[in-house]
């Protein structure tokens, strides 16, 4: 998603600072922000950017959906497995390397926290699992 952190950079020259503030809210999500200040957000232009690339569906409906997973693990709604599958390795990816603090300058990874027990229970992780996995990668991090 890099790039189009990028694009947007280039295209709004406060989208920083919305970005940090969509990351600070407790119960909006950023891409709610971010619609509020330019009615788009990164969600949508990485979707796009996805289908130019003619990446799979799978994988541009889980660009697209990567900020709407409350639904999608408390099994709301049936979802494209494939999609479900990298939506879980994202949020456990993001929250493992605190994308919150980098991204947003956030203590705390407030969309993580909503998803955590119904993500936990889709991957079959209990909370000691997850412990051990973020300290592993954290340590290979520091080394």
């Amino acid at each position: 998603m890099t790039a189009v952190y990028h694009l947007l950079m280039e295209k709004f020259e406060n989208y920083t600072q919305v970005l940090k503030g969509g990351y600070s809210e407790t119960k909006r999500k950023v891409t709610d922000i971010e619609n509020a200040s330019f009615e788009t957000n990164h969600s949508v232009v990485g979707y796009y950017v996805a289908k130019a690339w003619h990446l799979p569906e799978y994988l541009c409906q889980g660009i697209a959906d990567h900020h709407k997973t409350e639904p999608i693990f408390s099994e709301q709604f049936a979802y494209n497995p494939k999609s479900k599958n990298l939506l879980a390795v994202l949020k456990l990816a993001e929250n493992t390397c605190l994308s919150n603090k980098h991204l947003g300058h956030a203590a705390e990874h407030h969309e993580f926290c909503r998803i955590k027990n119904d993500l936990l229970i889709y991957l079959g992780l209990s909370e000691y699992d997850l412990e051990d996995i973020q300290s592993t990668v954290r340590d290979m991090q520091i080394h």
